[in-house]
């Protein structure tokens, strides 16, 4: 009798540990699919999927497609998308500007086409600010003024900086930095770079 129950609940687990598959869609120009080539995307905390495209900002609620563009958005293209702590989506061009949704609506945060020249640039919206990463520099923006602080860096980064739990992680020289909200380093792992 004993062996009967263990074998009804052994059944019974097997059963219920097969999990649900994940639901896949596969979306096409004829659903309404914007673009073919897409940068970037982000499922936001109403879990709404950001596109970042080669056409623009478009966001999908899981029927339709809305596009945000803005009138002194200089090109369609747009890249690097973020979410701030404020829930808003940001968002950058190749021209040097910088863009976030606001109540629906893309807002035109700065432009520093002259400063960035042409160059597209990683970045990181924190709780105060903007910060932009072109070469071995970086440029803060406060987000309540908008004033730009041009600071010295002896930061090199190489490939993307990513959202890490509490802070950011980096790449510098021959090291992968954890850094807090502030780009401090907390730790770092050296990585062995060999040549062929």
């Amino acid at each position: 009798m004993l062996r009967q129950i263990f074998q009804f609940f052994f059944f019974v687990l097997c059963y219920i540990s097969f999990g649900q598959q994940p639901a896949t869609i596969q979306l096409t120009e004829r659903d309404g699919l914007p673009d073919v080539e897409f940068y970037s995307l982000l499922e936001d905390y109403k879990h709404y999927i950001w596109l970042a495209s080669n056409k623009g900002l478009h966001r999908y609620n899981g029927r339709s497609f809305k596009h945000f563009k803005h009138v002194d958005q200089k090109g369609n293209a747009v890249f690097g998308i973020k979410q701030d702590h404020l829930n808003r989506v940001w968002c950058n061009n190749i021209s040097g500007q910088f863009f976030y949704v606001e109540d629906n609506k893309l807002n035109l945060f700065i432009d520093l086409g002259k400063t960035l020249n042409g160059e597209l640039s990683e970045f990181i919206v924190t709780e105060n600010e903007l910060i932009i990463f072109p070469g071995k520099s970086n440029i803060r923006v406060d987000l309540t003024s908008r004033q730009v602080i041009n600071k010295p860096s002896e930061n090199v980064f190489f490939g993307a900086i990513e959202d890490a739990r509490n802070g950011y992680l980096f790449t510098k020289g021959n090291f992968i930095i954890k850094a807090d909200t502030n780009l401090i380093t907390i730790d770092s792992l050296k990585i062995d770079v060999f040549d062929n």
